[in-house]
């Protein structure tokens, strides 16, 4: 069986990968009967390999691959396993169809657009979900959703007001929907209760650190990336925070330039209130060139960080160098 999970929300695909997880392999045999690769680090026959090994006292294994469909296009051609009477994106398909039926292999996509030529091809073989950001009326259903699980109740205009404070940041969202029941010993969360304890602190800081760099104050910017470790953030959070904010202003520069008004570009990012404020604000300040360039420095810092050559701390301290060297 083939899962894709694919869209712009991460944290609905992590959460989904999580319950095919539990689901699917006995909880003292899911470590050795699941396997995480990452595409761009391994070749076809390495990744068909991997998936056709046979479960370890156990119905099924778990093969969990991130950026296959992204990546594989460029890649197929090359490939022994598909070489032969089967090449391209064809031939990768019929790969994958011939997976023994005791592998669950799940494809771990990002915001790949729903007209990607494997994709499409994979919809006849696979169980394709798709996660896109939530829109601010999705937003407040979940807020409601997450408080009934928990067995907790909201009042609308809480809801609201979270939705509008906190924005699409699911994790976020999440977390504060705990300590507000936690706080309420699991009885009412009133609206009160969202403006005296939910702060945007947090973003507050992050906005701060994004700021700092555009306005080429390095110095602020690493005492105030350091003031967020101090508070109990992990320098590796920190770094994914500046990435998504990156990212947001590259999607509001291009809805912009390409026309889109404010309140279509509110609704298509899922920003609202003072995460929109901030966001439309910094995208004035940084060209297109200077947004690329942040991004691939965010992606070398990653790769230091996961190869050994730097701890977390260093190397968030050298992102924040590197991209207030850019704007200088």
């Amino acid at each position: 069986m083939i899962i894709v999970l694919h869209g712009a929300d991460e944290f609905r695909i992590s959460e989904r990968v999580k319950a095919v997880r539990l689901s699917v392999v006995p909880g003292d045999l899911s470590d050795i009967n699941t396997t995480f690769l990452n595409a761009a680090d391994c070749d076809l026959e390495e990744l068909f390999l991997t998936a056709s090994v046979v479960p370890f006292m156990a119905e099924q294994r778990l093969v969990i691959v991130r950026d296959f469909i992204k990546i594989t296009g460029n890649r197929t051609s090359g490939s022994t396993r598909v070489s032969k009477d089967r090449s391209g994106l064809a031939g990768t398909v019929q790969a994958l169809s011939e997976l023994p039926a005791t592998t669950l292999l799940v494809l771990l996509e990002g915001d790949i657009g729903k007209n990607n030529p494997l994709l499409r091809k994979l919809k006849g073989i696979a169980t394709v979900e798709y996660f896109p950001m939530l829109s601010h009326t999705e937003l407040i259903q979940l807020i409601k959703d997450k408080a009934q699980t928990l067995g907790v109740g909201i009042e609308d205009s809480a809801s609201r007001l979270l939705a509008s404070y906190i924005g699409s940041d699911l994790r976020v969202i999440d977390s504060e929907i705990m300590k507000l029941s936690l706080y309420k010993n699991f009885t009412f969360i009133e609206q009160s209760d969202i403006e005296n304890f939910v702060s945007n602190s947090r973003q507050e800081n992050i906005f701060k650190v994004v700021d700092a760099c555009i306005g080429r104050k390095l110095k602020q910017a690493l005492r105030s990336s350091n003031d967020l470790v101090q508070a109990g953030e992990s320098p590796s959070s920190i770094s994914r925070l500046i990435e998504r904010q990156v990212k947001l202003l590259i999607r509001t520069k291009s809805l912009k330039e390409s026309g889109v008004k404010v309140p279509e570009v509110s609704k298509r990012l899922s920003l609202f209130g003072y995460p929109l404020q901030k966001t439309l604000e910094q995208e004035r300040l940084v060209s297109f060139g200077e947004l690329s360039a942040m991004h691939d420095h965010i992606l070398e810092s990653e790769v230091r960080v996961r190869s050994g050559h730097m701890n977390e701390m260093s190397s968030l301290q050298m992102l924040i160098t590197e991209i207030g060297t850019i704007l200088r």
